[in-house]
């Protein structure tokens, strides 16, 4: 066909040409040049060389191949493939954006993904702030979106300043860091929004004044903000859990 003529002559192949040109095969390349996003791990690029190999490509179309690197790489977003110069083949894969590390185990991407911590690299995960669920994420859809959803909209600067435990969606409770016997309790569908943070770090003041004059022992102190416009706090004598 002439159309697939003036393909190979162009020398690009597109992801977004799969649906169209997928049934085509990819001329014979001399070699096979990969291009990964920085974000991906070593690991995840000797998988993609061992997969991407010279006799893997002959006998495959377009769309198999980048079904096929789509499949290999859970946290790659696009693929795309392209002739270059003297023949090579240009395949390169852009990674999901990492937005915060699941338990040590999974990465919740910007695009509502969770991905092993395997497929990036390792000082990307560390810089990552942390969320502990209780309830593992992975196959459970509805949960994934609720936490992407309240971690899109905590502020940055709380991830400094508090631990982020998730038992459920309507019990996130952020233990602080540097008074660890504090927490905030809210729920998914909570908006920290300038009028909440006024009143928290009013609350918090008075509570932290109220802790320094106290002379009985340490108290555990939660303050819940699940309910709109109110705060409740609630007290514990010598600490213990909420």
């Amino acid at each position: 066909m002439r159309l697939g003529v003036a393909i190979r002559l162009c020398g690009y192949i597109a992801f977004g040409c799969g649906v169209l040109y997928g049934g085509y095969k990819l001329m014979q390349p001399r070699a096979v040049v990969l291009v990964c996003d920085a974000p991906f791990s070593v690991e995840v690029r000797e998988r993609c060389r061992e997969l991407l190999s010279s006799e893997f490509i002959n006998r495959r179309t377009t769309a198999e191949i980048l079904q096929a690197i789509a499949d290999a790489v859970p946290g790659s977003v696009t693929s795309s493939l392209r002739h270059a110069r003297h023949g090579s083949l240009l395949v390169a894969i852009r990674s999901m954006q990492p937005l915060v590390r699941i338990n040590d185990t999974h990465v919740l991407t910007a695009e509502r993904a969770m991905v092993p911590v395997t497929e990036f690299l390792d000082l990307i995960v560390q810089s990552l702030p942390r969320v502990h669920v209780m309830q593992p994420c992975e196959g459970n859809s509805d949960q994934v979106n609720d936490v992407w959803m309240f971690i899109q909209a905590l502020p940055k600067e709380f991830f400094a300043q508090y631990v982020v435990n998730w038992y459920n969606k309507t019990h996130i409770q952020l233990v602080s860091i540097e008074q660890p016997l504090m927490s905030i309790v809210a729920w998914h569908s909570t908006r920290f929004t300038t009028q909440v943070m006024k009143a928290l770090d009013h609350t918090i003041g008075i509570l932290k004044t109220s802790a320094e004059r106290n002379k009985r022992g340490a108290r555990t102190v939660m303050i819940d903000v699940r309910i709109k416009n109110q705060m409740i706090i609630r007290h514990k004598q010598d600490g213990g859990g909420i």
